[in-house]
């Protein structure tokens, strides 16, 4: 069984005359951009939009347009047809997992964010400073005018915050903010 495969002037539709692969085109409204991809076949259909698919990028390659592009014939017979629906199929799970590795990027951030805050504001209290004046490249001694007394009952606070132990090894160690943020980020 053969599949005619057509683009539209704007290089953005593909459609097939039985319905093996019907439609892939740009739908446009007041809110965003929809693309709508139907693949059929004679015993069961899905459909499925997936605008980051069609539009997912290795570089300035966009696949799934490349791939049909690339079938240099008038008509995709079934196997080339089951092929693409495997590319799309497989793209989505890549999609899925992007956008996983984004969320999760995001909710490390927003720890870290969350724990430079804390801290910013446990520094401020003991060392009676400006939260201003602590960024994560603050040394305790030179930049924010410590001695080891005074480190010494920040870490103490720094427990009692983030309820964690920090032993005194790491207490002669941690020098900056952000080594400090780093060091509690593990432990919380």
């Amino acid at each position: 069984m053969k599949t005619s495969i057509s683009s539209s002037s704007t290089d953005n539709t593909w459609f097939s005359t039985n319905n093996l692969i019907e439609i892939l085109s740009y739908l446009e409204n007041e809110h965003n951009i929809k693309e709508r991809l139907n693949l059929l076949d004679k015993n069961s259909s899905f459909e499925k939009k997936y605008a980051d698919i069609w539009n997912l990028e290795l570089e300035v390659y966009q696949i799934c347009k490349n791939w049909l592009k690339s079938r240099d014939v008038e008509y995709l017979n079934q196997e080339d047809t089951r092929k693409y629906q495997n590319l799309v199929m497989s793209l989505k799970e890549i999609v899925q997992l992007v956008e996983d590795i984004k969320i999760k990027i995001s909710h490390t951030q927003l720890k870290k964010l969350q724990v430079f805050r804390k801290i910013q504001s446990v520094i401020a209290d003991k060392l009676e400073t400006q939260p201003e004046k602590i960024t994560l490249i603050s040394n305790f001694a030179s930049d924010l005018g410590a001695d080891s007394l005074d480190i010494g009952e920040l870490f103490l606070a720094l427990e009692e915050a983030f309820k964690i132990k920090i032993p005194n090894k790491f207490t002669e160690v941690l020098l900056t903010v952000q080594q400090t943020i780093d060091y509690i980020n593990q432990k919380v």
